[in-house]
């Protein structure tokens, strides 16, 4: 809006500032910022008023003050003009912003409702189902080599097959727990016999921490020539076990119980049912097979006179209070009555129509076992004769 407007419009409301009927000869020139009014008549009562109210100088500086109060009006109305201006155009960019925004939140609700739909092929919700779900489907799967669940899937396989075993050998437990206290029993009686100290460890922990060796056997030390040795026995009924990993065990007794020979007694099983009674293997060791509910006392005595006899071999330096090759010769002779007793025994049903010669042949042959276990034992202990 002009200043000529400005002034128009501010005679509608007030009175006139000024009225000029006659110019006259009255002039402005404006020099730069300098502007020189000469001969200027102006009718105005309020004017009049002010300007007669100073005196000299105060006269012109008042009315210069006027000029300077009616410029910062002009100016002032400059500016509320420009703010209405720019309220009106703010006003309509709103207008439109709320329209566009109507119109874009219509569109958007639209795309929604349209990739929402499950019942179009084309909608995005059907491509997540079809194609990203597959895809995670897959990533995730716990038999896919790359999936993040491959190893959890795998410890919890092997953490249900342990607990199938588990059901499975529980029914062995108290079978295994019989057989230690049976043998243990045999053990205890066998190196009462032979002036040794045996010790049941089935739940002792060594000072390693572990329980592998279920007896063990201090040998009398006049038999040992006043050496601390020990033979180790470990007892076990499972359905089904390999030969490595008896020998494996034992072996590991041996170095948990500081043990020079060591014995392993297996219960009979269809896994095992072909396996000799009686094994010796490298290393000072010995595999005996047994009836669980018949345990062969005879096997188990001669597994722990060869026991101590590989014990003692085992230092180098033989007591020589001890007829050691004679002791060799007595027991590799009982060696051979336990095997002709294996084949006795195993030929027993065949022998049936001449019970009364197997039944004596069974019992020579028995007697001659034990008079062998006697001379052992009589040659282990010098000076102590056990009838």
């Amino acid at each position: 809006m002009s200043n000529i407007q400005n002034l128009q419009k501010a005679k509608t409301v007030n009175k006139p500032l000024h009225a000029v009927p006659d110019l006259g000869d009255a002039t402005i020139s404006v020099s730069g910022n300098k502007v020189r009014i000469d001969k200027l008549e102006i009718t105005n009562a309020d004017l009049a008023a002010l300007i007669s109210a100073r005196e000299g100088h105060e006269q012109i500086l008042a009315f210069i003050d006027l000029i300077d109060f009616a410029l910062s009006v002009n100016k002032l109305a400059n500016v509320s003009a420009d703010v209405r201006e720019i309220d009106s155009v703010a006003k309509r960019v709103e207008e439109k912003i709320e329209k566009a925004g109507d119109e874009a939140f219509d569109e958007l609700e639209a795309l929604i409702k349209k990739q929402g739909d499950e019942t179009s092929p084309d909608a995005l919700i059907s491509l997540l189902k079809t194609k990203f779900i597959d895809k995670v489907v897959h990533d995730l799967n716990p038999n896919n080599e790359d999936s993040p669940f491959k190893e959890i899937n795998d410890n919890l396989l092997e953490l249900l097959k342990k607990s199938g075993a588990k059901a499975e050998a529980k029914k062995g437990t108290q079978h295994g727990r019989d057989l230690n206290k049976t043998m243990d029993a045999i053990l205890q009686d066998l190196a009462r016999q032979t002036g040794d100290s045996p010790l049941f460890t089935n739940d002792i922990e060594s000072e390693t921490g572990s329980k592998v060796g279920d007896e063990v056997i201090t040998l009398d030390p006049t038999f040992t020539g006043g050496a601390t040795v020990k033979t180790v026995w470990e007892f076990k009924a499972v359905k089904k076990v390999s030969m490595t990993d008896v020998l494996e065990e034992i072996s590991e007794a041996m170095k948990n119980r500081h043990a020079q020979s060591g014995v392993f007694v297996l219960a009979r099983t269809e896994h095992n049912a072909t396996w000799a009674r009686f094994t010796s293997h490298p290393g000072r060791r010995a595999v005996i097979i047994v009836d669980e509910d018949n345990v062969d006392e005879l096997l188990v005595h001669y597994a722990h006179i060869w026991s101590r006899v590989e014990a003692v071999r085992s230092l180098g330096n033989i007591n020589s209070a001890i007829d050691f090759d004679r002791l060799l010769v007595a027991v590799e002779e009982a060696e051979n009555a336990l095997d002709g007793l294996s084949q006795v025994k195993k030929s027993h049903t065949e022998i049936q129509t001449s019970l009364e010669s197997g039944v004596d042949w069974l019992d020579k042959t028995q007697r001659a076992l034990k008079a062998r276990f006697v001379e052992i034992q009589n040659i282990s202990r010098p000076g102590i004769v056990d009838k």
